[in-house]
């Protein structure tokens, strides 16, 4: 199962329902954010824009996938992800954006600013944090 049908199947799991092509947003949108970035998007990154990236329900529920026009290059590494509170934000290093799932890296947003890696790919990331949504009581499975 490739990242597109492993996205497609968190909206039955988590919202209880049926995936739709609106869930996702259109291949246009995403060449442009690419293209005003100057640099494309890694497999699973554009698969989750791809797929969820219309599903508010998944991504602001708690913490946030940023909207494409958000998405920006900070020092040597490509931001997609904010904390509910900005305490931290997540990214991708530049030099592995051509890994189709590379691994997520966390910074902490309060000085002395650092960046951790989360050991995951943002498939497995966003995955578990849905499943900690659950855990939690934000996002009703």
């Amino acid at each position: 199962m490739d990242a597109s049908d492993r996205f497609r199947a968190c909206v039955p799991r988590y919202l209880g329902r049926a995936w739709t092509p609106r869930d996702g947003l259109p291949p246009s949108r995403l060449a442009a954010c690419e293209q005003r970035l100057g640099r494309p998007l890694p497999a699973s990154l554009r698969a989750l824009y791809l797929t969820l990236g219309d599903v508010a329900e998944l991504l602001t529920v708690h913490n946030q996938v940023l909207p494409l026009a958000q998405l920006a290059v900070d020092g040597e590494y490509l931001l997609f992800g904010e904390e509910n509170e900005s305490v931290v934000s997540w990214g991708i290093p530049l030099a592995q954006l051509h890994e189709p799932d590379p691994l997520v890296w966390q910074r902490n947003n309060t000085p002395p600013v650092e960046w951790f890696s989360e050991e995951k790919g943002v498939l497995d990331l966003m995955i578990s944090m849905w499943d900690w949504y659950v855990e939690i009581g934000v996002l009703d499975a």
